[in-house]
């Protein structure tokens, strides 16, 4: 499997649609294959076909040798893209929260992700543990904010609730006792 592929296909994503990774399969089955269902296996990791790759590289204006080979993300790009991807969603005083719990100011929260400062081995653990990561997660070298589904707790929190509303009112219905098993009794109410 060509992970470069995969990774240079998330990237190129990224660099248009940062913030809206529900148009990434979308974009894939206009731009190669026609097809949702190809677009999201070659989103997670399918090896493309020659036809995949031509129309991808013609769209993308890049060879099919640097799509397919080279690494176009930058290692000392991926710290502070992930970094930035985690305290995007917050709102301002979940990151002064965040800021707090982690004992640095949020203008230091704000330069590493701007990658003007690198946060030290210990505020990188924590924040794994803030934001509820795996703790096998190499922040400086996953790059964790081109994953196609959501990793953080905001993005998460914001992909449920997009989900939610976009049902109808009988799938809600029928979706509901299983909510109810999961979620019912987390604040004491039913």
């Amino acid at each position: 499997m060509n992970n470069n592929f995969c990774e240079n296909l998330r990237y190129l994503l990224w660099k248009r649609e940062p913030d809206h990774r529900e148009k990434w399969r979308e974009l894939i089955t206009n731009w190669s294959c026609n097809d949702i269902v190809r677009a999201r296996k070659l989103l997670n990791g399918a090896e493309p076909n020659e036809g995949e790759i031509r129309n991808l590289a013609e769209i993308l204006n890049l060879e099919q040798e640097i799509l397919l080979f080279s690494k176009l993300l930058k290692p000392e790009e991926i710290l502070f893209q992930n970094i930035n991807y985690l305290f995007h969603g917050l709102d301002h005083g979940m990151k002064g929260e965040y800021a707090k719990a982690l004992g640095v100011d949020l203008s230091t929260i704000s330069r590493w992700r701007r990658g003007k400062a690198k946060p030290t081995r210990f505020h990188i653990d924590k924040l794994c543990i803030k934001f509820f990561l795996d703790p096998e997660l190499n922040l400086e070298e996953q790059p964790l904010f081109l994953s196609p589904t959501p990793t953080s707790i905001a993005a998460r929190r914001e992909w449920i609730k997009a989900k939610l509303d976009k049902l109808s009112p009988s799938e809600l219905n029928d979706l509901f006792p299983a909510f109810h098993r999961l979620l019912g009794d987390l604040d004491g109410v039913d």
